[in-house]
């Protein structure tokens, strides 16, 4: 493999932040048949030679897990794992002292990868932050991000995510299940068209339609009408003052020939008289009185009387009697 231009060169990382990182060139260091790696030179003469350009990664060993799991002073952890006593020791495998990295510590070695935000990729454990939002933009910070609400719609980092709710918690609701008491939900109506929570009262007007407040009232004729109007206009007054409907028989009363209000079970009135019942005699002439409302006779000059009964030699004679 062909060595990339000097500018991509990097120094050895460590025989072991090495070596623990890539399995491979681990079994070649245990191989005692490859003796092209027997050593810390070796491993860093294959780094510098070849392993840089692989795309290969590296990280920290951890010395404090290998001291503390194989009983190796923390400042010999690295050289004990590299000697006759760790990887070169004639122990299988499974039984030679065990090595990790350091958590998180895992990294790719330059030439970096970089990532849809054209950020490289220095640790593969960790990397950079790099996002498409719900506007199909990416972001290199999350306080940048755009994302969807509870309602399914895009919004800028920082909104609440329940912003497009309704009180009643409806997206894009607009209140229209927020009832006239305050609370959500359909809480039924009187016969007024009234939130029943509202405890309003609610009454029946005299059509027969439920209202609050009521519109109609029973006016004199027993005639439903508007508050506003009084009476129906064909409520009228009969002689005695007694409401009746126009167009209608009014039986109770009536206006007799002297102009009195009687009962209609009357023929007239006690103070009408009239010229049937008691006609004038001797050429009276009938009349009504218009100050007593009573029928009178006008009499011929020769004769007097209340009904000209009564001639003028009634007088002479009548004086006769009582004076001579």
């Amino acid at each position: 493999m062909a060595k990339p231009p000097t500018v991509y060169q990097t120094p050895c990382p460590g025989a072991a932040n090495y070596l623990v990182q890539n399995a491979d060139l681990q079994a070649r260091y245990e191989d005692p048949s490859d003796l092209t790696m027997k050593n810390a030179l070796d491993v860093c003469q294959q780094f510098s030679e070849t392993g840089q350009f692989e795309g290969r990664f590296i990280c920290t060993f951890d010395t404090a897990y290998y001291s503390s799991t194989n009983g190796v002073p923390q400042a010999d952890a690295e050289t004990h794992w590299l000697g006759p006593n760790g990887l070169l020791s004639s122990l299988p495998p499974d039984q030679k002292p065990k090595a990790r990295c350091l958590p998180g510590s895992r990294r790719k070695l330059p030439p970096l990868e970089v990532d849809d935000c054209g950020q490289c990729i220095i640790n593969d454990e960790a990397h950079p932050f790099c996002v498409r939002d719900c506007l199909n933009i990416l972001r290199t910070s999350p306080s940048t991000v755009h994302f969807v609400d509870n309602c399914e719609n895009c919004v800028a980092p920082g909104t609440n995510p329940d912003a497009a709710k309704d009180f009643c918690g409806v997206c894009e609701g607009n209140n229209q299940t927020l009832n006239a008491c305050g609370t959500c939900g359909n809480v039924g109506k009187d016969g007024c068209g009234q939130s029943l929570c509202l405890n309003l009262p609610c009454g029946t007007d005299c059509d027969g339609v439920p209202r609050n407040p009521l519109l109609k009232k029973v006016d004199e004729c027993n005639q439903c009408v508007d508050i506003t109007q009084g009476r129906d206009p064909n409520c009228v007054q009969n002689c005695a003052g007694l409401w009746y409907l126009n167009g209608t028989e009014d039986s109770s009363h009536k206006i007799d020939k002297c102009g009195y209000c009687i009962s209609s079970a009357l023929e007239h009135s006690a103070s009408c008289t009239d010229c049937r019942q008691f006609p004038c005699e001797n050429g009276g002439v009938c009349y009504l009185n218009s100050t007593s409302n009573k029928y009178l006779c006008d009499c011929p000059s020769s004769f007097h009387g209340s009904r000209c009964q009564n001639g003028i030699l009634f007088y002479f004679i009548l004086f006769y009697v009582l004076f001579i």
